[in-house]
């Protein structure tokens, strides 16, 4: 199942997320926040030709796709050119990024209604453009809640979470409301990635190349080139929403490099500012000019649901034999010793 992301790199606004493995980042625009690992990382993205601020990542592997929502890999690459209505921060907590203000009972966000069920209000920022230049609207968040629940939204790997969503309202583009058939605990951790719907509207978003291979966002960078097998680039979007001066970074250069021991061997050259590294090869690197090396706490888990809340779902785990037989099946002392 897909963790949460390694590496979120946006600009001072956003920052770096290191979760699940061992990993590096740059010191300049970067924060370590989670994963039981090392990490090592450059001062800063070293200018380029023609002055150009250039992030050159070693990253561990190749992607399945860019749709964050459906990618069975971790998204940091994804979420450099995506924004949601939220996201974690170097903190591990969620703040609000496309929405104005995470709603709440105090602030009036969350309203329980006499019948039990719960009417939840997004107001969303203005003027938020999509990287085509078309304009980002309450439509589009319904439009994604649309295609989370449907059959095809089981690739999404916290489907559940959202199938407590029993309306999607648009009072107006700028404003969402959710009404929720009972109370959810994980509500402000959902939504952190809006697909166009202008895009997507009518197509298989699963097949759907035009996107899955080069994703249209509203984040800080535009997709540029995947080149399979070697790397995937972006750049700086020069509309991004936030102001024109971020993000700080001009490109970022995601190179796939899945031997951990070729990974240390191109930090160790320079040839990379920021690279994930293994627990074991911390001595390696920890007195390697330029770097820094961070040890993170983990903050992963690995989940195997049996959502029963589809068609499909409930063909295969609607059995509670099936359901016991599999977890009879579970050796569950590694899991105990830790």
């Amino acid at each position: 199942m897909k963790q949460n992301t390694w590496i979120k790199i946006v600009s001072l606004l956003m920052v770096v997320a290191l979760l699940s493995t061992a990993c590096a980042a740059p010191a300049a625009p970067a924060a370590p926040v989670a994963g039981d690992n090392a990490a090592t990382d450059a001062q800063a993205a070293a200018p380029a030709e023609g002055g150009r601020k250039i992030l050159r990542v070693a990253y561990g592997a190749e992607l399945d796709t860019l749709n964050a929502l459906t990618s069975q890999n971790l998204t940091d690459i994804e979420i450099t050119m995506v924004d949601g209505l939220i996201m974690s921060d170097n903190n591990n907590s969620y703040v609000p990024v496309l929405a104005k203000e995470i709603p709440t009972t105090e602030n009036g966000g969350i309203v329980v209604k006499d019948d039990g069920t719960i009417e939840m209000t997004w107001n969303l920022h203005e003027g938020v453009k999509w990287h085509d230049g078309e304009e980002f609207t309450s439509a589009d968040v319904c439009f994604t809640l649309d295609f989370i629940q449907s059959e095809a939204g089981q690739a999404v790997y916290n489907q559940t979470d959202y199938m407590g969503i029993i309306d999607c309202q648009m009072p107006d583009p700028y404003t969402v409301v959710f009404v929720w058939d009972k109370v959810s605990a994980a509500y402000a951790t959902l939504f952190d990635t809006i697909l166009p719907k202008h895009v997507l509207e009518g197509q298989d978003v699963l097949t759907y190349d035009a996107y899955n291979r080069s994703p249209l966002g509203t984040g800080p960078f535009k997709f540029v080139e995947w080149k399979p097998g070697e790397y995937i680039r972006v750049e700086k979007n020069t509309d991004y929403w936030r102001g024109d001066e971020y993000p700080m970074i001009d490109e970022i250069v995601f190179s796939f490099i899945p031997d951990p021991n070729t990974r240390v061997n191109a930090l160790k050259a320079g040839e990379y500012d920021i690279g994930q590294i293994l627990p074991n090869q911390v001595k390696e690197v920890q007195d390697l000019a330029g770097y820094k090396v961070d040890l993170v706490p983990a903050n992963s888990w690995i989940i195997f649901e049996f959502n029963v809340a589809t068609e499909r779902g409930q063909k295969l785990f609607s059995d509670p034999n099936v359901r016991k037989a599999i977890f009879h099946a579970i050796d569950r002392r590694p899991l105990s010793t830790g």
